[in-house]
């Protein structure tokens, strides 16, 4: 005589279905978590795109309130800047500050009017005999097409996702 039990099979399907939503509900998590991750660096990356953009449209055209505006002179067959508030006109592009409009003198690693620091766009205009400090976080444009340090810990980062979710998945199929 074998001692088995005989379980009701209504019992077993419960299980299962127990063990199936748990599996689901786990699975779920996994992937909502690998989501928000996933969409946390995408909005880190597009705010840091977004902020380099909008430096290199205030580096070309000025910021929202500047009064300079380049101009072409068909006599002169060359641009031209001209302040609206001042009639001031300027022959060579100016290393403008960013954050009181003030031109910036070649040979000033700093706005004289405001002790700003120069943007990096103007800092191409800087003749002066010192080093300008090292930018904050952000590293001159060098067009080398090479990758900046934040892509390649951010691609890293990536890989040790990917990399936990595939230990968690081979854990789980022991």
């Amino acid at each position: 005589a074998l001692g088995m039990t005989v379980v009701p099979k209504s019992s077993i399907s419960s299980s299962k279905e127990v063990a199936y939503h748990t599996l689901l509900d786990e699975s779920r998590d996994k992937l909502r978590s690998k989501a928000t991750r996933s969409l946390a660096r995408s909005a880190k990356k597009s705010e840091k795109e977004y902020a380099s953009a909008y430096e290199d449209l205030v580096g070309v055209f000025g910021g929202p309130s500047t009064r300079w505006e380049k101009l072409w002179d068909q006599e002169a067959n060359a641009n031209y800047w001209y302040h609206r508030d001042f009639a001031t006109t300027l022959w060579e592009e100016p290393a403008l500050c960013h954050s009181c409009d003030t031109p910036i003198d070649n040979f000033d690693v700093k706005c004289f009017n405001c002790q700003t620091d120069r943007s990096k766009f103007n800092r191409r205009y800087y003749n002066g005999p010192s080093i300008l400090p090292e930018l904050p976080d952000e590293e001159l444009s060098d067009d080398s097409g090479s990758e900046s340090e934040d892509d390649v810990d951010q691609r890293a980062e990536e890989e040790d996702d990917d990399q936990e979710e595939d230990d968690e998945d081979d854990e789980d199929a022991n």
